[in-house]
Formats: structure tokens, sequence, C-alpha cells
């Protein structure tokens, strides 16, 4: 808890375990065409939680991978803030750094972009199945930017809060382009409980 994960790769909690469960649970009756997953041990556990009822196999994407934080990567806030002030000063400002030598938030979401370009462009839109893509905290909301055409600007706070660990967000694809339907969706979780996402989110 508190540490930034970017693309480290632990195994969900007990509790996220459970949350995955939750979400494979509220998923089940779902007309489901396929499962996409970021290739992070934690997003794949929560894919095949959900493929598993549908009895389909979880194409994997590094591409949908979560922001590089670089050196970042599985320090607490205290600990940054005590190695690396004048980037933490740049993060808290919005300037968009590239964290601990890793990915801008302009990266993330130019490579967000192009993922979710190409499974739509795969996608059937004629289909009134489902395809469900499991990503991080900062993926998701890189999705709802580019579906929302939302751009990001030096200086100036994010415009989305980082979805919850296992929330459901929406974008409905058709002839006419992307709509985001809804966003940082929790209902499964009421009777599982749930925590913060990762701050690099």
């Amino acid at each position: 808890m508190g540490r930034w994960q970017g693309q480290a790769d632990p195994d969900l909690s007990e509790l996220g375990a459970r949350q995955a469960f939750a979400l494979g649970r509220r998923l089940a009756g779902a007309g489901l065409a396929a499962v996409i997953s970021s290739d992070l041990g934690r997003a794949l556990q929560t894919a095949r939680a959900i493929a598993g009822p549908h009895g389909l196999e979880v194409e994997v994407r590094p591409d949908l991978r979560e922001r590089d934080v670089g050196t970042w990567t599985g320090l607490t806030r205290a600990e940054i803030v005590a190695r690396h002030p004048d980037a933490w000063a740049q993060y808290r400002a919005h300037q968009d750094p590239a964290i601990g030598g890793g990915e801008t938030n302009r990266d993330l979401h130019a490579r967000i972009a192009a993922a979710l370009e190409a499974i739509v462009v795969a996608a059937d839109p004629l289909s009134e199945s489902t395809t469900v893509v499991v990503g991080h905290g900062g993926t998701v909301r890189a999705m709802a930017y580019a579906t929302l055409g939302l751009t990001l600007e030096p200086g100036r706070p994010m415009a989305l809060t980082a979805p919850a660990n296992t929330a459901v967000s929406e974008i409905g694809c058709d002839r006419r382009g992307m709509r985001l339907h809804s966003y940082n969706d929790t209902a499964h979780l009421l009777d599982v409980g749930s925590h913060a996402t990762a701050l690099d989110s």
C-alpha cells in the first residue's frame, strides 16, 4: 500500500483477488467476445477471473501496461520526496516530468490511445457483444481521455481521478465513434471492500 507500482509485477493481494473474483461474477452474464489484458501479473489475474466463466483465453498486450515510473518504482511518497525533491515538485505542479526516467503522462496517453484505436479497429462495430480490456489506473484513465477527446495541459491537474481497483468503465463504440458511458463504477465491490489506487495512476 502507498507504493508506486508502475510496471512492477507483483501478484494481486488477498483483497485484490477477492475484488477480481467479484468483478468476474459481475460480468459472468455478459456476452463477451474477448478479454484483452496488460501483460503485468495483477492485470492478467484479473483478466483470467473475467475470462474463465466464458471459456475465453486472455489476449495479452504489453502496450496496455501501467505508466513506466522508472527509478520511482516501489518507492513510497516519502522516499520519493527525500530522494527526488525537484522531480517531485515538478510532478506536484503538473509539469509532466518523465518521472524516474520513465514515461511522461503524454507518453502514456499516446501509447494507450494507439492501443485503444487498434482494439477498436479489430472489433466488429455491428456486434452486440462486449470486449473487456483490463489495464491499470493510469491506462484506464488514458482511455477515458482518448474517448472524451481530452488533452493534457501543463500546469493543470488531471480532469479525471484514477479509477479504483477493478472499477468498471464502459466505452461504447460504433460507426459514429466512441462514447464514455460510465467511469469508475465499483458497484460489485460493495460487499468486498476497496483500497486506494496506485499513486502513479
